[in-house]
């Protein structure tokens, strides 16, 4: 059995979790009047948002465990903690990335600057 997904399938499953949180929110929406008199929202206005965005992982949830899929590594969680936490720890690596970002960027937009500054007038510093 292939464990990926089709893009139209992952599409749907992406779509009903945004319907499924709006629904939600709206619901609990309802519940407070403040908002349609324009007033502070109230704690079931937050409430609500929170909910709402709860219920935008309750679709791939159920489709993974009708699949009998292992949720943790089917999303993957951990491995991406796992790579973030080595990175972090790293702090020579990530001030190498730093540089050579820092390095590409002044190449690129320093020809363009020179332009702007003598189609401006400026002189270029």
């Amino acid at each position: 059995m292939s464990r990926t997904l089709s893009v139209p399938f992952a599409f749907w499953i992406v779509l009903l979790s945004v319907f499924s949180a709006l629904i939600i929110a709206s619901i609990f929406s309802a519940l407070d009047p403040s908002i349609l008199d324009g007033s502070k929202p109230s704690l079931s206005t937050y409430i609500s948002m929170f909910f709402g965005q709860a219920f935008l992982i309750v679709p791939v949830l159920i489709f993974l465990t009708r699949k009998q899929l292992p949720i943790i590594e089917s999303l993957r969680i951990n491995p991406i903690s796992k790579e973030v936490t080595k990175l972090m720890s790293d702090q020579d690596y990530l001030d190498q990335i730093m540089k050579t970002g820092k390095d590409k960027a002044i190449a690129v937009a320093e020809p363009v600057l020179t332009k702007v500054y003598d189609i401006v007038g400026f002189a270029n510093t």
